[in-house]
């Protein structure tokens, strides 16, 4: 990620809250990474397909996933899609 190679694996933090989940993608968006190349965002861009704001990104932080099985259905397969895949289409919103 820090060379600007594109990753096909993703870190996915699952406990309770107040465990510090956030600190170490925190501090690599401010420290090491950059606002410019580091988004933090939600669930959003998989579940409505407008992910314009993800591109050009080398670390998407994404908080508050999904926290059931219904929610986790419904944006696993784009999820999978964006980690995976060698081309992303970008979707304007």
């Amino acid at each position: 990620m820090c060379q600007g190679n594109k990753n096909s694996s993703a870190l996915y933090f699952k406990s309770i809250e107040g465990t510090g989940k956030s600190t170490f993608t925190d501090f690599l968006r401010e420290h090491v990474m950059g606002r410019e190349l580091a988004i933090k965002s939600t669930s959003l861009p998989l579940k409505n397909g407008y992910n314009k704001g993800l591109c050009g990104k080398a670390l998407v932080v994404m908080e508050e996933l999904a926290t059931n099985k219904f929610e986790w259905e419904q944006i696993n397969s784009t999820f999978k899609d964006l980690i995976t895949d060698n081309e992303t289409v970008v979707t304007l919103g």
